[in-house]
């Protein structure tokens, strides 16, 4: 939380994102829910910054309704390989990726058909860099499967389950994006103090003024109070059942 909170606060999101966004979502599942292999192939190459993986949930077209995609996946004839065939869409860190954590469809429609599958940047698989405000270095992409052969040993947990660890993953990385509005959110008020404490206006500074005063003490009540939400779900997320 802590790592998390001050790393944002360096007041530079796209550059975080782009830095550490696909790992924070794309490694976990690895790590939870993959075969002894997998962790030892990708872990190292991810840690040390030798390899690059993100996450690919949102289909185009399906957007937020995970248990709706349809990108899918069909177990080949010899039942050693998957053969995916889809689009994924804003998906963070996608262009500059070398692995790809995926939500396929391997069965009914639904949240029961859904499965994670691990994939390597190979033949198959083409990622295109969507414009977005963080466009200096967060490398959102579309991107593109077309007949890609898996390996049956890169699926992430059990087949037509994925959606539990999909939802396992989210409440990790949603915790992570309130650490990190938590950061921001200090930075934009020290910002302000500084501003409001320089700011000249009627003969004295902006701070003086009681509408201003009452604004700043505002937003550090608000800001800490989340903070202080957000230590308490962390602390119940470590230390509780």
């Amino acid at each position: 939380m802590i790592l998390h909170t001050e790393t944002f606060s360096i007041g530079c999101p796209d550059y975080i994102t782009g830095l550490i966004g696909g790992y924070n979502i794309g490694l976990p599942p690895i790590l939870h829910f993959g075969s002894e292999e997998l962790k030892n192939k990708i872990l190292p190459e991810c840690m040390i910054g030798k390899k690059k993986i993100c996450l690919c949930i949102s289909d185009f077209g399906a957007g937020s309704d995970v248990s709706s995609i349809h990108c899918k996946a069909v177990l080949s004839e010899d039942k050693q390989y998957f053969i995916v065939t889809g689009t994924k869409k804003w998906i963070t860190g996608g262009d500059m990726a070398d692995y790809f954590t995926v939500a396929v469809r391997t069965g009914k429609e639904g949240m029961n058909g859904i499965s994670l599958l691990l994939i390597e940047r190979g033949e198959g698989v083409t990622t295109k860099k969507i414009p977005t405000s963080q466009e200096g270095c967060a490398g959102t992409a579309f991107v593109i499967f077309s007949n890609v052969k898996v390996p049956v040993g890169n699926l992430l947990g059990k087949l037509n389950e994925g959606f539990k660890c999909i939802m396992y993953n989210f409440n990790h990385e949603r915790w992570l994006m309130n650490c990190l509005s938590v950061g921001a959110n200090r930075v934009i008020i020290d910002e302000c103090f500084k501003w409001a404490s320089l700011r000249l206006v009627f003969g004295k500074p902006l701070i003086d003024q009681p509408v201003i005063k009452y604004k700043l003490a505002n937003m550090c009540a608000v800001s800490e109070s989340s903070g202080n939400w957000l230590e308490n779900i962390t602390y119940q997320m470590t230390q509780m059942d």
